[in-house]
């Protein structure tokens, strides 16, 4: 390894009234041009150690002891205001949400030239528009985002925005905190190809946090393992990937749901906070697509028309288009979100809709939970058109479908006590009092939470994983018929991950639930997944059993996905770089 450019030496940082340290004797270096992948799960503490090395951290925190050298100069030690010189120009971060990152109520070309004039001293309108065109061009991002405001953007372009942003005064250093979190596989892989550029060509050093072991082993150089503020393993990325030495390694390298490998059943983690544990790899079942040809490819199983029940809900020939906004009402353009889909929802079996930003995925989910309606085609029920019920008999039928949103820390109200949350899910006819509580109990001790700890609980005293098994809990406890679950484990650690997954395997097998997990986590859709619909411009382009389109995928669309998917390193990896 070449001289290094950053150095830190017994970092270790202590919050208020914890009486632990949530960063304790941690020391590395990174050298100009390399990369550091630090990965651990939630709490692990790298993420305070990232914060703590740029002095960013809450009123809360405090740097007890240790070092942080960046080409010699202390930055524990610097006065505050040469360390607000440093920044921007020498040190840079890409943070985790780059829709909360950056002014929502800003465009963005007036943001990249409020920090060229504020932080990097850049008067000139002339220069400023020059550093700001040269820097969208690396980034790949054209011109008229410049007159965008963020929540325009897609979450892709949001990341690219923030990277432009975080580069535009040519930073030594750049920390990036989970900065693909959400994003789905083709777009990670573009904006991680990227970064990657840049940084051999501009010879940055980087310190990259993540939870994603696929995406450390593809894109860094070295790793550390981060387990209780502590570094328990660090060398070479693919070195410790492929031959991990620590238990909690070992752990996260066998939890890990890759696409080109099951993960193998583990007994959960002693003290896990969210009773981490892997999922057991579930059989893919032949299924056979029924119904008109729309063109996809298509894998048929032998016998599954003997075997198949019926449908539970399905969509016919189903659309949904919406008009563009901007200009006049009789000129606007119909935009084609969903194109003539058929989907058959089975009892006792999970459908996987995956495919990347765009392709339609969440909008058929809305359609089968029935909080959107198609524009063209239909949506049945039992085999009867939905449109054709009465008004009791559509609300019988959305209590029997049920929603698991995405964001675990915006699906619960923040008021609510978890009681209160998952009560919810009975609606307002539910049964009254006791009987109620007890139905709110079952649905708790069904996702592994337990009612005497968790029932008064708000859901600022949930962790990630809490939340989410009590959004879960919701959707079970009037014991639906269908659970649509949009993205539900895209912002949880990859062993909490596995254990929802694994709550939703055990709701289709002791319930007979079917579910429909909309997903661009293709190792997640290994994991647990009975069939897989693969959806690509608002069409299906392939669908079958989950092992014979991860195996053997016919479409190139589909081979497209698998070939972006992280994956960890085999044998004969090489490192990163």
């Amino acid at each position: 390894m070449s001289e290094p450019l950053l150095t830190v030496s017994d970092l270790s940082v202590g919050y208020a009234g914890s009486g632990t340290r949530a960063v304790s004797d941690v020391g590395f270096r990174v050298a100009a041009g390399s990369s550091l992948g630090v990965i651990g799960e939630s709490g692990s503490g790298k993420t305070t150690l990232l914060y703590g090395m740029a002095r960013l951290l809450p009123a809360s925190a405090t740097v007890e002891s240790g070092s942080v050298r960046l080409d010699g100069v202390d930055l524990l030690t610097l006065p505050a205001p040469e360390l607000r010189d440093l920044r921007w120009r020498d040190i840079a971060i890409v943070f985790q949400g780059a829709m909360h990152a950056l002014n929502p109520v800003i465009r963005v070309g007036s943001l990249l030239r409020e920090v060229l004039r504020h932080r990097l001293d850049v008067r000139s309108r002339q220069e400023a528009d020059r550093r700001i065109t040269d820097m969208l061009d690396m980034v790949s991002v054209p011109s008229r985002v410049l007159t965008a405001y963020p929540h325009e953007l897609s979450g892709g372009m949001r990341q690219r925005v923030m990277l432009a942003m975080s580069l535009l005064g040519r930073p030594r250093l750049l920390l990036v905190d989970e900065p693909t979190t959400s994003l789905d596989v083709i777009v990670q892989a573009e904006i991680l190809d990227r970064l990657r550029e840049l940084q051999r060509e501009l010879r940055f050093a980087m310190v990259f946090v993540s939870h994603d072991l696929g995406v450390v082993a593809e894109y860094c150089d070295d790793v550390a393992v981060m387990l209780d503020g502590r570094i328990v393993e660090s060398g070479r990325g693919a070195d410790v990937l492929r031959s991990p030495v620590h238990p909690y390694t070992r752990r996260l390298v066998e939890s890990y749901p890759s696409v080109d490998r099951p993960p193998q059943p583990l007994p959960p983690r002693t003290g896990a906070p969210d009773g981490a544990a892997s999922v057991d790899s579930v059989a893919s079942a032949a299924v056979a697509r029924t119904g008109r040809d729309s063109g996809a490819v298509t894998v048929k199983s032998a016998s599954a028309a003997d075997v198949l029940p019926p449908p539970v809900l399905e969509l016919r020939a189903a659309s949904r288009s919406f008009r563009a906004r901007g200009g006049t009402p009789w000129r606007r353009r119909r935009t084609d979100a969903v194109r003539d889909v058929d989907i058959e929802v089975r009892a006792g079996s999970i459908l996987a809709i995956v495919g990347a930003s765009g392709a339609g995925k969440s909008t058929v989910g809305r359609l089968l939970a029935m909080t959107d309606r198609p524009t063209g085609g239909e949506l049945r029920s039992d085999g009867r058109p939905v449109r054709a019920l009465g008004r009791a008999d559509r609300a019988v039928l959305r209590r029997r479908v049920q929603v698991v949103h995405q964001d675990p820390f915006e699906a619960l109200d923040p008021r609510f006590t978890v009681e209160r949350s998952v009560a919810e899910g009975l609606g307002p006819s539910g049964p009254p009092g006791a009987r109620r509580r007890e139905l709110v109990a079952a649905a708790l001790e069904h996702v592994e939470l337990d009612p005497g700890r968790f029932l008064t609980r708000t859901p600022d005293r949930l962790s990630g994983g809490q939340r989410q098994r009590v959004a879960l809990a919701r959707a079970l406890v009037a014991r639906p018929d269908v659970i649509v679950a949009d993205e539900p484990v895209s912002a949880l650690d990859v062993s909490i991950r596995l254990s929802v997954l694994r709550l939703l395997a055990r709701a289709r097998d002791e319930y007979g639930t079917a579910v429909v997990l909309i997903t661009h986590d293709l190792g997640t859709v290994r994991a647990v997944v009975d069939e897989i619909i693969v959806m690509s411009d608002g069409r299906v382009v392939e669908r079958g059993a989950t092992a014979t389109v991860l195996d053997r995928p016919r479409h190139d669309y589909t081979k497209a996905l698998i070939a972006a998917a992280p994956k960890l390193p085999r044998g004969g990896a090489t490192p990163a770089g």
